[in-house]
């Protein structure tokens, strides 16, 4: 028994070797070809180190062209927010309309009433009389309501031309970058040196559904590489 656990304990202790050693040798395996990649990339650096001026400023054009696709996504963003506070001040504006015009219906049947109050013949003008100023009271409160709605209306119109000008800004603003974005495209096409080649990959901004065209702009990633 004892000797059976001796051997157990010395095969346990065989096969802890054989994996400690195992992994020491993928870990150096892996050591080395960090080192051989870290190498080569160090190797690859130096060769982009020493392009031409020309491959310089073509690289910068295309940074430039990258920062251009980010501003561009900020002016869709701004858009697209400029529109949603737009479409919540209309609706608030017509909800508003609509209680101002129900005030005014409700006005004039306080008016008909009232009328009709005066025109009872004269033995009923004291009953009418309390009827009258509680419908004048009623009158004057439902005015009083009705300019505090024409007053909540104006406000809302001048939230709705606010919120119009920002949408313009914003619409403008998306225009503009959409127009450098296509000129500096064309001039990278213009400007690409003999010795380097584009790699692009895309990325897609959608534009606002409100947007006519229904076009998707693609944001390319640029890869430069050197031909052999």
């Amino acid at each position: 028994m004892d000797m059976a656990l001796e051997e157990a304990a010395i095969d346990a202790a065989e096969e802890e070797r054989r994996r400690l050693q195992t992994q020491t040798e993928l870990q150096d395996r892996y050591r080395t070809d960090l080192e051989r990649e870290q190498t080569v990339r160090k190797q690859m650096e130096e060769q982009v180190a020493q392009k031409s001026t020309e491959l310089e400023q073509y690289l910068q054009r295309v940074r430039e062209l990258e920062d251009m696709y980010g501003q561009l996504e900020d002016a869709l963003d701004d858009e697209k927010r400029a529109r949603q506070e737009e479409e919540a001040v209309r609706r608030l504006q017509a909800r508003l309309l609509e209680e101002e015009a129900a005030k005014r219906v409700e006005l004039e049947e306080f008016h008909l009433r009232q009328q009709r109050a005066l025109s009872e013949t004269e033995a009923e003008k004291k009953e009418l009389e309390k009827e009258r100023l509680a419908k004048e009271n009623a009158l004057q409160a439902a005015m009083t309501q009705l300019e505090q709605l024409e007053q909540e209306r104006h406000g809302a119109l001048e939230q709705y031309q606010t919120v119009m000008k920002k949408l313009e800004d914003a619409t403008n603003k998306t225009k503009t970058w959409k127009h450098k974005v296509a000129e500096h495209e064309g001039m990278l096409r213009l400007i690409q040196p003999a010795g380097a080649s584009l790699s692009l990959t895309c990325r897609t901004f959608s534009t606002p559904p409100s947007d006519p065209t229904g076009a998707r702009l693609i944001a390319p990633r640029f890869n430069v590489t050197k031909k052999s």
